[in-house]
């Protein structure tokens, strides 16, 4: 950093203002003269703002931008909420805070893998639309990851409530290393050669039925 160092006589200074007499020809032994050194940085005034080199957005767009994706965020969350409310919390209730360990039951390894998705999933959905707001990466990833773990926690916490389902802490084992690679995959991009994906295929059963 450039700096430019300023000196101020006290004598210079009334000398400039006109008062002659206050001001002595030659500095003798009564007379003091007072100096004041001021250092000013000469780059301070020309610093800009740090930039996020990936955003391409201008300074009004960002605002509007980011509100964008928070409210992405809630409708997205209103509108599973209801889905769910229909298709799974309808049926008989459990008594109190239902609790179910449900390894190695009839389908519900395959849904862990669900859940894993799921997990991975909306934190690369929250990543993504957070990084197009301009939003700085360690900040997307911390409020993507929180997204995607709150929400998940949430069904759990729905599901306690009625006798099929209990809350599941195998799936929120799952959630969490769904959410944790897409976090891993940004921290070392190397990891990216992992992708989760979801195909359909139909089995001949499926072919065969009327």
């Amino acid at each position: 950093m450039a700096v430019a160092g300023v000196s101020i006589s006290f004598a210079d200074c009334l000398a400039q203002s006109g008062d002659s007499a206050a001001v002595p020809a030659v500095a003798g032994p009564d007379t003091a003269a007072v100096a004041v050194t001021m250092v000013v940085p000469a780059d301070a005034a020309v610093e800009a703002p740090v930039r996020d080199p990936g955003c391409h957005l201008s300074g009004r767009e960002v605002p509007l931008a980011r509100a964008g994706v928070a409210g992405g965020f809630v409708a997205g969350n209103v509108t599973l909420w209801h889905y769910f409310k229909q298709a799974w919390w309808s049926g008989e209730r459990s008594e109190g805070f239902f609790l179910n360990a449900d390894w190695d039951q009839e389908f519900r390894d395959q849904d862990k893998f669900g859940h894993f998705l799921g997990g991975y999933h909306l934190a690369r959905f929250g990543y993504d639309g957070l990084r197009a707001a301009c939003v700085s990466k360690n900040k997307a990833l911390l409020a993507s990851a929180t997204y995607a773990a709150i929400f998940q926690l949430q069904i759990e916490i729905f599901d306690a409530r009625y006798k099929k389902y209990g809350f599941s802490y195998p799936d929120l084992i799952a959630n969490t290393a769904g959410m944790g690679l897409l976090v891993a995959q940004e921290v070392y991009p190397k990891l990216k050669a992992v992708k989760p994906t979801i195909s359909y295929l139909r089995s001949p059963a499926m072919q065969n039925r009327n």
